[in-house]
């Protein structure tokens, strides 16, 4: 949720660093101003939030236990330190086939007849099966999502959530669910409980042989930036293949992956290159047919660098806008609004929370950031049309991701913004480049906002829009206690919906509704980037999605101290007296001994039908440990199989930097496909279009957009998996405007370069 402005999107711990701690060995002499605000916190654990306190006194063992899990490849071993006599567990499941030589089990909840209750030897016993089988666990994660304190007669319960990666020779497994801990006694660091009883728990079973291989690293050198958001990727020499680009860090890598000596050949992005702020976009400003790079230069403004017919960018930059209110760029989007033929750009900030003790506020509906611009394009010049286009109002969000594209098939673009303490706004465009707020009609819109995409996942032919954002296990936690303070009552009505996690919205005739089984992609953790894509090519999309914030030395996790506390303190004003206390609170997690949402998994979720989705990500080798941002999906290697670029963002201790990790898809190619790599051209913007083509199975369609994915631009590219036998009969570029171009290149598992007059 929260981002650095000068350094990177390092978040509240990088500013409580950079910004309030300084030395944090000297946070604990607090001024009294600080001191008085922590004391009343700690009047408020001992009554608003004391259900809560109880909570995480029962949670600091299962940190204990996960901690442990981390560090080992037996449970056995973290078993016998388990004061459990009873363990129910489910042993009635029904078995499906999902594809791709994965299935799935679904164990129904315990109930006489259908489950096994096992003592503590029992349970050994059975661990020391399977560990002498062969299996070890390689990942995990525990999450307290539900308490019940004691009362008279009855002992405190808990809920949590689990996730267990395990392997052996052959197989990969992942073990996901429930369980319910009946506690004993008064709480102590290892887990002591009457029962801990399996409730719902599903097995995801695939090969040991991952799907996807890390074929490169890409890696911060001396004097560079330590956070290279954003990536491109771009068809930048128009050889037909896809390079990328690392802006910050100056660099494109040149891609001959295809070629007999496969490879990325790493050169100097621009010529003049100027140090910049984390948004960068490629589009063709100058409607010149040549792509041009665009980027805020600090303490310049925005400025282009226009690119040539060899994809390089030989000229020094040339400033389009300037604002003194421009102080934290982050997301941009560009498309003709209002047909003219030129591009206009919408550029977002994002204001990080914490900095000079301010809070968003409220937090479920915050408009008091930095100014975004809407930049319509005259002649080559660009000015400020954001109040008199419509945008003026929530022009003030903390904006992540943000898209023009055409949600209602009208040729015109509408303008999607998802954002952090507010979720989703969608504006529609009359044709003119006017804006009406439609956002009303996309419900439920609150989320943390991270990121964005839009495909076809119902495969109804009408594009879907699906927006990212963090679940948290405590908002739930605090949700089941009914826990709030009483004065802000509107922040417990709007917890729930801005804690569930990411959003669905699918597409019908009467507009847009968020999918009913939502809650098969909702809670993948402290989300970031997604990406749509074909993992296997049988012609439907499946989801990726970046995960975790901060992994630290222990698995205890920060989010119970900011949903009783960080989020109640302050408003949108800076106040300085707050600057300790948030130094102080965070002195641990500054440290680096504890999490904040840490060691969360990225998730693959194969669309299989019906709507539904499962993650897949742990059979297919991607659901990877570290804290990841981006997530980018393309044929890379030029195969015919998608593969996936995702950033790994460590902190530091004194920053976080970035490094990028490509994966190449090795899956078996049973499936056929098609693609198409589109080139702008003076009569024809690719910004804004979509791809469609009409199959022997149906009609797929393929966006082209930008904004859309966390710090990052995909190609204008479309890549379709046609399933097997698959026969392309149509295929037709829908411009903006409504003008469409049939296309004679059909032959399928070819990736097709389509340069236009």
């Amino acid at each position: 949720m929260w981002r650095s402005v000068s350094i990177g999107i390092g978040g509240i711990v990088l500013l409580a660093w950079a910004v309030l701690c300084g030395d944090v060995r000297a946070q604990r002499n607090v001024p009294a101003a600080a001191r008085s605000v922590l004391e009343e916190r700690e009047k408020l654990n001992a009554t608003v939030w004391h259900p809560e306190q109880l909570a995480q006194q029962r949670e600091t063992s299962i940190t204990w236990l996960w901690d442990q899990l981390r560090l080992i490849e037996k449970p056995s071993q973290v078993a016998q330190e388990i004061v459990c006599e009873e363990w129910i567990l489910p042993t009635h499941a029904n078995h499906e086939v999902l594809g791709l030589g994965i299935t799935r089990q679904r164990f129904s909840p315990p109930e006489e007849g259908k489950q096994s209750t096992l003592s503590k030897a029992g349970l050994l016993e059975w661990l020391a099966g399977l560990e002498a089988a062969g299996w070890r666990l390689r990942e995990s994660e525990l999450h307290h999502t539900g308490f019940s304190p004691a009362t008279d007669g009855e002992a405190a319960v808990s809920v949590v959530g689990f996730l267990f990666h395990m392997e052996r020779a052959g197989v990969r497994s992942a073990l996901q669910g429930k369980a319910e801990i009946v506690w004993k006694g008064a709480p102590v660091r290892k887990v002591r409980a009457q029962s801990i009883r399996v409730k719902t728990c599903r097995v995801i079973r695939g090969g040991a042989q991952p799907a996807f291989v890390r074929a490169g690293t890409f890696s911060r050198r001396e004097k560079e930036f330590q956070s290279a958001h954003p990536v491109l990727l771009h068809d930048l020499d128009r050889d037909g293949d896809v390079e990328i680009v690392l802006p910050r860090w100056n660099r494109c890598y040149d891609n001959d992956l295809a070629g007999n000596t496969p490879q990325l050949r790493d050169r100097a992005f621009l010529q003049h290159w100027q140090p910049q702020e984390e948004c960068g976009l490629l589009a063709d400003v100058n409607a010149d047919g040549y792509v041009d790079y665009l980027t805020v230069v600090k303490a310049q403004g925005l400025t282009v660098y226009h690119g040539d017919a060899i994809g390089s960018f030989p000229h020094p930059g040339r400033v389009l806008f300037q604002s003194n209110q421009i102080q934290a760029p982050l997301a941009m989007t560009a498309g003709d609004i209002d047909q003219d033929g030129d591009l206009d750009l919408w550029l977002t900030q994002y204001k990080p929370s914490y900095v000079g003790g301010q809070m968003p506020t409220p937090f479920y509906d915050a408009n008091d950031g930095l100014p975004s611009f809407l930049l319509v394009q005259d002649d080559g010049r660009f000015h400020d049309a954001t109040e008199a286009h419509g945008l003026g109002q929530k022009r003030w969000r903390r904006t992540y991701s943000t898209s023009f594209i055409d949600l209602n098939d009208d040729h015109h673009l509408d303008l999607v913004v998802v954002s952090d303490y507010a979720g989703v706004d969608v504006y529609r465009n009359d044709g003119r480049g006017h804006f009406q707020d439609i956002s009303s009609s996309f419900q439920p819109n609150r989320l943390f906002g991270m990121s964005h995409c839009l495909a076809d996942f119902n495969q109804d032919t009408r594009l879907d829009l699906l927006t990212i954002g963090m679940s948290s296990s405590t908002a739930r936690r605090l949700d089941s206690l009914g826990l709030g303070k009483a004065d802000r009552k509107d922040y417990q009505t709007h917890r729930a919906a801005m804690g569930y996690g990411n959003r669905l919205f699918l597409a019908t005739e009467s507009g847009f509704v968020q999918s009913p089984h939502n809650d098969q992609i909702a809670r993948t953790g402290w989300s970031w980037g997604t990406t749509a894509l074909d993992v296997d090519n049988d012609g439907d999309r499946d989801i990726y999605v970046a995960n975790g914030f901060r992994s630290g030395k222990s698995s205890k996790d920060y989010c119970s101290q900011y949903w009783c506390h960080d989020l109640y303190t302050g408003n949108s004003k800076e106040n300085q007296n707050l600057v300790p206390v948030f130094a102080e609170s965070m002195l641990a997690l500054n440290q680096g001994l504890m999490s904040w949402n840490g060691y969360e998994h990225n998730h693959l979720k194969m669309n299989v039908g019906e709507g539904q989705f499962e993650n897949v990500a742990y059979p297919m080798g991607v659901s990877f440990e570290y804290d990841a941002r981006v997530a980018l999906a393309e044929d890379i290697d030029g195969d015919g199989r998608e593969d996936l670029l995702v950033s790994d963002y460590q902190f530091l201790g004194k920053g976080f930097q970035s490094t990028f990790h490509l994966y190449l898809n090795r899956l078996p190619l049973e499936n056929d496909w098609i693609a198409f790599t589109l080139t702008p051209s003076p009569k024809h913007q690719v910004l804004g279009a979509r791809v469609l083509i009409d199959t022997n199975h149906g009609r797929q369609v393929h966006p082209i957009v930008s904004g859309d994915g966390f710090l990052s631009q995909d190609a204008y590219s479309a890549h379709f998996g046609l399933g097997r036998n698959g026969e392309v009969t149509a295929a037709t570029i829908l411009w903006p405007n409504g003008e469409t171009t049939e296309l004679t290149q059909r032959a399928i598992n070819q990736r097709h370069h389509i340069v236009l007059d």
